[in-house]
């Protein structure tokens, strides 16, 4: 007999009748039957669903859930579109029953609820791990830590999802972490070792903290708990790439540090030194870095550490590239290993890496770095080489090679052959082609006189880059080399870009003239000479105060409030440098002020203003609106539309918290 025969002669019955030869039904017919059947149930289940009590629609709805393992996706969507609500109410009845099969139905549905980001049977979940049939434990195991990497892997990859999208809220991780570290309490009744995981997994991750970390940490503190030396095996056994990561990420906790240590100095794939590698900038925590020092290769000990073998370099990811750089800082290798290591970088077909490869290169492989197709990693090695740069070879005049700076004249980037070309004229005593040598310093050292000469003439030059240069190089030589009435010429001359320039050089001088000229270049029509003005203005009360002068000797600029009248300018930075430099008198108008700036919709604006309120509140000075600044800075950190100005927000809201006691951006610790 077909499946729409009984269905047909159920209709007509009553509801107590109907039920009874529905479950014979269920019982006899095959899959291609069930789902027809299955509707019948249903729609008896949800009948006078408003009532308190309704015995006959309850006994349907735990028909329907004994046979939750059987049924294929619709009849699960089927049931699941009648209420959440109950259908856990009964879930949970059926996980408590006698009967294994019916445990094993409650259980099911608990673990299919859990996948589709629902929280009310985790309990079931739990209850279920130690149960005495195997692989029902089993089943409420796989779904406990399917929801703990799906989650994991959300907060690692900082996965943004719109409103209709699958993910898990807050809610699911917060109770999923509460379940998994009351799980790992209770080791010792179910024994789950997929449990350990997932507690291992919630103390690692990034961004966790609460409650959940804090009941995992207690259970590795307690020495008379079985959980916690069964946690330390655990990572120390596993083998999986992902609890090599989780061991370094719980590197500085002291209660599994040692088990950390091991795992971590243990690697033998490429997916295992990744997973360190990616997240290797984890090495500025202090406890970590100094951790990290005892992983260095050494020749007998058999540890790979956090360094790979340099044959398994070229395999790694991009990432991993980059993080093997942080590693090599990390570590005590031995020459040798640093350089078979490093060059691999030389090549490295990722510009990025290739970049941070000149941070910590040697001499000789900074000029083959100078050589590099790409100009920018040109012109970074260029720099850290450089006699005048922040490399190896600065401030040195002799015993530095010249055959590759004239191979360099050669080169495709026009900003490496100037970089040459001066870096052979400084190497030259006698050089005149280029005014900003060390001929110049030198010649400002023995002759003042001569070198102030040098310089008007260059400022009154007809190459405008030499103008500039020169103007420029005014302010690092000695006061008494200083070609003040040229300067003064220059800062009221025509050409912008030389009066920008000679604005700021005048800040090194201590002259009337050179005050009023900052006072008049305060009205100047070039916001870069107005900002240049406010910043020269400044610097000379800084040094006023530095040296230990009298307030009166203080520009009076910022005692009469002409800086101040520049807090509504146009210009973005000259509105900048006048909040940054009227903190020094009002602290509390200037970051009223500021606060407004960071607020305009201009998004160059709100750039200045970002890199004001970072200076701002490193300085020792105290504003009443310092918090509200820092606030701001961390929303736009965050939310802003500009790419410049959320990167520019973000590093001032670091450089404010290594200053001042600011608390930390919440989410990370």
């Amino acid at each position: 007999m077909k499946a729409t025969h009984p269905i047909q002669a159920a209709r007509g019955l009553p509801p107590r009748v109907r039920l009874v030869a529905l479950q014979t039904a269920l019982r006899q017919c095959d899959a291609s039957e069930r789902h027809a059947l299955l509707v019948e149930a249903a729609e008896l289940a949800i009948e006078d669903s408003e009532r308190t009590r309704n015995l006959i629609a309850d006994q349907a709805l735990a028909t329907c859930l004994k046979l939750w393992p059987e049924l294929d996706g619709p009849s699960r969507r089927l049931l699941r579109a009648f209420g959440a609500t109950r259908l856990h109410a009964g879930a949970a009845a059926l996980a408590r029953a006698d009967d294994a099969r019916t445990r094993l139905a409650g259980v099911s549905f608990a673990a299919d609820a859990l996948d589709e980001g629902e929280i009310a049977g985790l309990e079931t979940l739990t209850s279920a791990l130690g149960d005495p049939l195997t692989s029902l434990g089993d089943l409420a195991e796989r779904a406990l830590m399917r929801a703990v990497l799906k989650t994991r892997d959300e907060i690692v990859n900082k996965v943004r999802t719109l409103p209709n999208d699958e993910a898990s809220g807050p809610e699911l991780r917060d109770a999923l972490r509460t379940a998994i570290a009351r799980a790992v309490a209770s080791y010792e009744a179910h024994k789950r070792r997929g449990v350990l995981m997932g507690g291992l997994l919630v103390l690692g991750c990034p961004g966790v903290g609460g409650p959940a970390r804090a009941d995992v940490l207690a259970t590795l503190r307690d020495a008379a708990s079985p959980a916690g030396a069964a946690l330390r095996t655990v990572l120390r056994a596993s083998g999986a790439p992902l609890m090599r990561e989780v061991a370094w990420r719980a590197l500085p906790h002291d209660e599994i540090g040692a088990a950390a240590l091991d795992r971590v100095a243990r690697a033998a794939t490429r997916e295992e030194h990744e997973a360190v590698l990616i997240t290797m900038h984890l090495v500025l925590h202090p406890r970590r870095r100094t951790r990290a020092a005892l992983l260095s290769p050494r020749p007998g000990t058999g540890r790979a550490g956090l360094v790979p073998p340099s044959e398994m370099v070229p395999a790694l990811a991009p990432e991993g590239r980059a993080g093997l750089l942080r590693a090599l800082d990390a570590t005590d290798c031995d020459a040798a290993a640093r350089t078979s290591l490093r060059t691999h970088f030389l090549t490295d077909p990722s510009p990025h890496v290739r970049a941070l490869a000149t941070l910590s290169a040697g001499p000789d492989e900074l000029m083959d770095f100078a050589f590099d197709a790409e100009a920018v990693i040109a012109r970074r090695g260029m720099w850290q080489w450089s006699v005048a740069g922040a490399g190896w070879q600065r401030g040195a005049a002799e015993a530095v090679p010249r055959r590759p700076l004239k191979a360099l004249l050669r080169s495709p980037h026009d900003a490496i052959r100037r970089a040459a070309q001066d870096e052979l004229d400084r190497l030259d005593p006698h050089a005149g082609r280029s005014q900003p040598s060390l001929a110049l310093s030198t010649l400002a050292r023995h002759h003042p006189s001569r070198a102030r000469d040098l310089l008007a003439a260059s400022i009154g030059a007809a190459d405008p880059d030499a103008r500039v240069r020169a103007a420029a190089w005014a302010g690092r030589l000695p006061i008494e080399a200083f070609p003040l009435d040229a300067m003064l010429a220059a800062a009221r001359g025509d050409d912008l870009r030389l009066a920008a320039t000679a604005l700021l050089a005048l800040a090194w001088s201590n002259e009337e003239p050179a005050r009023q000229a900052l006072l008049s270049g305060l009205a100047h029509p070039d916001a870069r000479a107005r900002a240049n003005a406010v910043e020269a203005l400044a610097r000379r009360h800084r040094s006023a105060e530095g040296t230990g002068a009298q307030a009166q000797s203080a520009p009076a600029a910022l005692l009469d409030g002409a800086v101040w009248e520049l807090r509504r300018d146009p210009g973005a930075r000259a509105r900048a440098n006048a909040l940054r430099a009227w903190t020094v008198c009002d602290p509390g108008d200037a970051g009223s002020e500021l606060l407004r700036m960071l607020h305009d919709p201009r998004p160059d604006h709100r750039l200045s203003a970002a890199w004001c309120a970072g200076r701002t509140l490193a300085s020792p000075r105290r504003g009443p609106v310092d918090t509200q600044l820092h606030a701001r800075l961390v929303d736009l950190g965050r939310t802003d539309p500009d790419e410049g100005v959320r990167a520019r927000s973000r590093l001032a809201t670091s450089r404010a918290r290594s200053a001042r006691s600011f608390q930390p951006v919440e989410g990370r610790r």
